[in-house]
């Protein structure tokens, strides 16, 4: 039987939240390679390489970055809906 191949990954799935892009060490899937699993002290999740996690810290960051700018542009929307509204 193999042992299961490790790998570290940087993680941006709570970047949002938390503020950072966390370094981590997962599991890779032998059936699917594209998904890593994370057993960690506090997050347990299984994430897919290039949407949620990623192999160096360079490419998290500017994903991150992309996720952040898309939620400002979103939460504008928001904003312009919630002041043109009025009640009657």
């Amino acid at each position: 039987m193999n042992q299961p191949k490790f790998i570290t990954v940087y993680s941006i799935k709570s970047a949002l939240s938390t503020g950072r892009v966390n370094e981590l060490s997962a599991r890779v899937f032998e059936y699917d390679s594209q998904y890593v699993f994370i057993n960690g002290e506090f997050i347990k999740s299984m994430q897919m390489i290039g949407r949620d996690c990623f192999l160096n810290r360079e490419e998290a960051v500017a994903a991150a970055d992309v996720k952040r700018l898309k939620k400002i542009k979103s939460l504008t929307r928001q904003i312009e809906k919630l002041k043109q509204m009025t009640f009657e």
